[in-house]
């Protein structure tokens, strides 16, 4: 009940998490965009329910959950499954413009 990871995750209150892969030297920002049938971002996903069921709910859970079926962890149609990869490709892409502008690259 009182780990740390369980304190971290609750932490991190409503915030989207994006399940980025690093690339050798720190350099640039990779995305998992799941292959053929896979859903990008599972892991950010897969946390952001879980942190929304130890909170007892969160700005994200219900979203999630019309998108998601629960017992599959697959999308509930071709059209959530458009939705959830544009929030990903969206927040991707933020992320990214932060981190070059963090650099000082143009």
């Amino acid at each position: 009940e009182g780990s740390p990871c369980r304190a971290a995750l609750l932490a991190t209150k409503d915030a989207f998490l994006l399940q980025t892969l690093g690339r050798p030297g720190g350099e640039g920002l990779a995305v998992p965009s799941g292959g053929a049938g896979e859903c990008p971002n599972r892991l950010g996903l897969q946390l952001m329910l879980l942190r929304g069921e130890l909170a007892k709910g969160d700005a994200w859970t219900g979203f999630l959950k019309e998108l998601f079926d629960d017992a599959t962890g697959s999308a509930v149609s071709a059209e959530a499954d458009e939705r959830w990869k544009a929030i990903v490709l969206e927040a991707a892409d933020a992320v990214a413009t932060q981190a070059t502008q963090g650099r000082g690259d143009p």
